[in-house]
């Protein structure tokens, strides 16, 4: 697919389509399903889907950016592969970065572009808000400034087009819930914003009243850091020599520790073999995971729907293997706690899914309100055999990429 012209705009993109100004030839093509309650599908309506819809326009190379399960976040941010940034869905907060005064803040049900930058590198949508990292180093974040999450030094403060956070030296940045997560160039680990439950690994209590850094804070001092995500209250990254560390709340073992104590300090998850890339970490809710590098897929934490595709619906406080393949390549969560799914691919271009199927975001044609299967406690296959990249988030829908 690939637009002929340069009119993709709001409201615009399907009288360009009915025009014929969108062409669906080539590879590249994004489809969409699950929940779509504020256009977070882009479907230019507010329709949940239960088997994948295609999104119109050209995605050849484009880097969709993954999203973690929390309870406001229900907007898309992708980066093409030209440099430009396209976002979509919720927008109450100024999270789709349009530079609009509060009165103008409506949601997008089809994709629209951040300013006319073609420096855009990759990022994550965060609760209420957005953090993208350019090709020059640079972070920028903008949407509600809740606990200081957007790295502004200070609060509770709302932008609706991007705003520089200090440094030149950002690498890659994670969604938690009110917290960013962080990594440098230098391999440094950082993070910022809601400091309850030890969600920022900066070693602080439980409950940790004033707590909460409106800055970047350095976690311990590391310099081998290479991947990072986050969970509701924690967060989870590898380093470089393939180990894994998890801190933040743990009350259904999602720490990974066979046990459910709270750590506000990063603690290694056994073993030494983790998928270092931003494929094979997974982070939810309440429950974690990660690919190794045999290809492997192990979880661990909350599984009352069957998340954890163990073909039960226990709570593991340690890793445990999905099945016996070693054909994994990429996961990704879609929705949050108990209405969690996870959606995951092979290297031989399949996609799979299991957990919560409400809204069919399982993508198997049925949800629980037409009688389908309300959970699946083991893998399901999507059909097709080129999936690539995928995103998820709470509102539970769920974006893929197919196609070279």
């Amino acid at each position: 697919m690939a637009l002929k012209n340069n009119t993709w705009k709001l409201n615009q993109w399907y009288d360009q389509d009915v025009a014929g100004n969108v062409s669906y030839s080539g590879n590249g093509e994004m489809w969409v399903w699950g929940r779509g309650n504020v256009g977070e599908l882009a479907q230019n309506n507010r329709t949940a889907y239960s088997s994948p819809v295609q999104v119109p326009g050209g995605w050849y190379g484009a880097n969709v950016f993954r999203r973690c399960g929390y309870n406001d976040l229900n907007h898309t941010t992708v980066v093409k592969n030209d440099g430009t940034l396209w976002m979509w869905g919720d927008n109450e907060n100024g999270e789709l970065g349009q530079n609009q005064a509060s009165a103008q803040l409506a949601a997008a049900s089809s994709p629209v572009q951040v300013g006319t930058e073609t420096t855009w590198s990759g990022g994550s949508p965060l609760n209420k808000a957005t953090a993208v990292v350019k090709t020059d180093g640079t972070l920028w974040s903008w949407g509600y400034n809740l606990y200081g999450m957007l790295g502004h030094n200070e609060n509770n403060v709302k932008y609706s087009s991007p705003t520089q956070i200090p440094g030149t030296t950002w690498s890659q940045v994670g969604s938690g819930n009110l917290s960013t997560l962080a990594i440098k160039t230098d391999g440094t680990l950082w993070s910022w914003g809601a400091a309850h439950f030890g969600k920022l690994g900066q070693n602080q209590t439980q409950t940790s009243p004033g707590g909460d850094r409106s800055s970047p804070a350095q976690v311990g001092s590391g310099t081998d850091w290479a991947c990072v995500s986050g969970m509701t209250n924690g967060g989870a990254a590898t380093k470089t020599d393939g180990t894994l560390w998890a801190w933040g709340i743990n009350n259904y073992g999602q720490l990974g520790q066979d046990n459910t104590t709270y750590r506000s300090s990063p603690v290694q998850i056994p073993g030494t073999t983790w998928g270092t890339t931003e494929l094979t970490l997974l982070q939810g809710v309440d429950m974690c995971g990660s690919i190794k590098t045999d290809g492997t897929l192990w979880v661990w934490g909350q599984n009352d729907k069957g998340q954890l595709g163990q073909n039960n619906e226990t709570n593991y406080s340690s890793p445990r293997q999905v099945g016996s393949e070693t054909t994994w390549r990429s996961a990704v969560v879609l929705g949050t706690g108990s209405a969690g799914a996870i959606l995951a691919t092979k290297t031989d271009g399949t996609l799979w899914a299991w957990g919560n199927n409400h809204d069919g975001r399982c993508a198997q044609n049925s949800d629980p309100d037409n009688g389908g299967p309300d959970s699946y406690s083991s893998p399901v296959q999507i059909p097709g055999t080129d999936w690539k990249e995928m995103i998820g988030g709470a509102g539970g829908g769920l974006a893929a990429i197919k196609g070279d």
